[in-house]
């Protein structure tokens, strides 16, 4: 499965020097979904090209732990995907309005020595009166900011 498919890419990956982030995913029936188990399969690849991509809002829908997670990734992260979530709904919602600890999430990766991109899955609803979407865009922008900054 996954060890061939991502073994397969490496020719490409070495050629082109990219990198491919096996992202966790956000249903708990799947391999994966759990840090632990991607770990493994990037592991077994072992290639500097095959990394792990760490999204915060899907490690909240599997109830899993955000610094575990993190740390379980370490020297093997290679991007996140930053969004919040309530309950078990992938929902992208902007940072610090749902469930997640965007605290712990900066110390997890400031412990880890993480310098890869920090991506910001979410966006400013459309439902946003057009009055107010310069204004909310600016605050995504000190969000990510903040985050990032927490992070060094």
């Amino acid at each position: 499965g996954n060890i061939n498919r991502l073994t397969a890419l490496i020719d490409y990956c070495e050629k082109y020097d990219v990198n491919v982030c096996l992202e966790n995913m956000p249903f708990i029936f799947i391999e994966t979904s759990r840090m632990h188990k991607i770990r493994e399969i990037v592991d077994t690849v072992n290639n500097k090209h095959i990394k792990i991509c760490l999204d915060t809002g899907h490690i909240r829908c599997v109830k899993d732990d955000l610094y575990e997670c993190i740390k379980i990734a370490g020297d093997k992260l290679g991007c996140v995907h930053v969004h919040d979530n309530v309950h078990f709904g992938d929902f992208h919602m902007l940072p610090f309005t749902g469930d997640i600890d965007f605290h712990v999430f900066a110390k997890g990766l400031k412990e880890i020595n993480f310098t890869g991109p920090i991506s910001l899955e979410t966006r400013i609803s459309d439902k946003f009166p057009d009055e107010l979407k310069e204004e909310a865009q600016m605050l995504l922008s000190k969000v990510a900011k903040y985050i990032a900054e927490e992070a060094e």
